[in-house]
């Protein structure tokens, strides 16, 4: 067989992923499909988790195990890169997305878990706020059924996370809002105006987490909060939310004082880089930008050199420096673009390692500075 030497390391890790079956029969039936989605497939396979008996699998029997192989060498692969974090002290963080796309193995394989009908079609929809997003934003998420969820022990959840838990000591909850509420539109709305704000789990949900993994380190995105409650519900569970420098990057905003429990970004996987954004400011702006920096005691020559050192001296108990940043890259280096149509969004990498061993390690003066520098370092 071909899996060989792995054999009991593959079985082990088939016994554990709760959701590899799932996953791969459904891999396998889009690929037959030619990936179009799910609730336009033949009724055995779009309701095959309902009713196995419509479809013989053995014809599969190869190309299943062969999916299921690969997802077993990719989590192996992520298990060395965890454990060899872990040997050099660095903490992971992952993230869980609140929404599901409808489209999706986890959907399609546990409908009850969803606000759908029979046929797996969507009655409702999880859209972007009107006040803040384009309409079109609207029909991209399948919304969860809290109520059958919550009578549940919400183990849905329950499952997804501690498998995350595996890999990463802290958890970012994206959107972490939906938990106090959400914008819930009717599937067959023309617009996202159509919708309501709807409770969230809110606690219930937040609880149910800590107690299946009290280990883990939660912490929220939260720069959609448009109402109080979410960083009430943050203050009450601890959960530290997100402080990103580049979306107060004037000098009024950086006199702001930062929270303690809280994570500071200079800036984020989707949005332009720090020089990015420098590169847009007026002369008058740029100009105030330094001053600010200098009489704070930062010399560095480049901006983002300041905009780095600077977040790591805040008063935030964690501090996030993307690899743009801290080298300094410009344009066409995002990691994602979701504003510029047809982008090349997910793909971006280091393309050498010619000048980035340097400019990493620039960031050590910057954490010594700082006094964030392990004794061990």
């Amino acid at each position: 067989k071909f899996y060989g030497d792995y054999q009991a390391e593959f079985k082990k890790f088939k016994e554990e992923a709760f959701w590899l079956e799932d996953w791969t029969r459904f891999a396998l039936f889009r690929s037959l499909y030619e990936n179009e989605p799910w609730n336009k497939w033949e009724e055995e396979y779009r309701d095959f988790p309902l009713d196995h008996s419509n479809v013989d699998l053995k014809e599969h029997a190869d190309e299943l195990l062969y999916l299921e192989f690969l997802q077993f060498i990719f989590y192996k692969q992520l298990d060395e890169v965890v454990a060899y974090a872990k040997e050099k002290g660095v903490r992971l963080m992952g993230d869980a997305p609140f929404y599901l796309l409808h489209d999706s193995a986890e959907v399609w394989s546990d409908r009850s878990q969803f606000l759908l009908d029979q046929e797996g079609k969507l009655s409702y929809v999880g859209g972007c706020m009107p006040e803040k997003f384009r309409d079109q934003e609207a029909e991209k998420f399948v919304l969860y059924d809290f109520k059958k969820q919550k009578a549940e022990e919400y183990s849905f959840w329950q499952k997804r996370m501690r498998w995350l838990a595996r890999y990463y000591e802290i958890i970012r909850i994206e959107p972490f809002s939906a938990m106090d509420t959400y914008w819930r539109i009717p599937a067959e709305a023309k617009t996202v105006r159509d919708g309501k704000w709807i409770i969230g789990p809110r606690g219930a949900l937040i609880e149910m987490i800590e107690k299946a993994i009290p280990s883990v380190e939660l912490v929220a995105q939260d720069l959609d909060a448009l109402r109080p409650e979410v960083k009430e519900l943050e203050d009450q569970y601890g959960i530290p939310g997100m402080d990103v420098l580049l979306s107060r990057l004037d000098t009024k905003g950086l006199k702001r004082d930062v929270k303690i429990n809280s994570v500071v970004y200079t800036t984020t996987h989707d949005m332009p880089t720090i020089e990015e954004e420098y590169a847009t400011f007026d002369g008058n702006k740029r100009i105030a930008l330094r001053r600010f920096f200098k009489k704070r005691g930062y010399g560095y020559r480049s901006f983002h050199d300041m905009v780095c050192a600077f977040a790591l001296e805040s008063e935030a108990d964690t501090v996030i420096l993307p690899l743009q940043d801290v080298c300094g890259y410009k344009g066409n280096t995002r990691i994602d673009a979701p504003e510029v149509e047809g982008a090349s969004n997910w793909t971006w990498k280091l393309k050498d390692f010619k000048t980035f061993p340097d400019d990493l390690m620039k960031s050590r003066e910057w954490i010594e500075a700082s006094g964030r520098l392990k004794q061990n370092g």
